[in-house]
């Protein structure tokens, strides 16, 4: 029993550090998300021109529509992206655990430039690590 108690108390705590701007900006499925995102903005846009040719036609008509459309695609692309954003941060939260796990860390921080981590040794960023598992896993 002493033994263990040694050792417990011996045990030095395994902990690292990644920017996490970082990795959000190079995960995989953000920039996936992104393309969607796009991908829906690019057909509203459309719509929109399609509109507004037509409103430049003569067709004076449509501008109540035009607005409303305007206004409603605005407001879906901040909602998608808000929720795209939000989903990409809890994927990579759970799967930045399953890493800490695997890779057998006590503690995992995010460096975000905002004041959580002031200081820590080059040695301890597995930024890179993390971007690396993240997209493998991802894949």
């Amino acid at each position: 029993m002493l033994a263990g108690y040694i050792l417990f108390f011996n045990r030095k705590e395994r902990t690292a550090f990644f920017y996490d701007q970082k990795v959000f900006d190079q995960f995989e499925g953000k920039l996936d998300l992104e393309a969607k995102l796009k991908s829906q903005a690019e057909a509203d846009r459309k719509l929109l021109d399609s509109m507004a040719s037509l409103m430049q036609s003569g067709r004076q008509d449509l501008n109540a529509t035009y607005q409303q459309n305007l206004r409603q695609s605005s407001q879906n692309y901040q909602q998608l992206s808000e929720k795209y954003t939000s989903d990409i941060w809890k994927h990579i939260n759970g799967e930045v655990a399953n890493f800490g796990r695997e890779k057998g860390y006590d503690y995992i921080f995010g460096a975000s430039g905002n004041g959580s981590l002031m200081y820590a040794d080059s040695l301890n960023d597995i930024t890179g690590d993390v971007i690396k598992y993240l997209n493998e896993k991802y894949k």
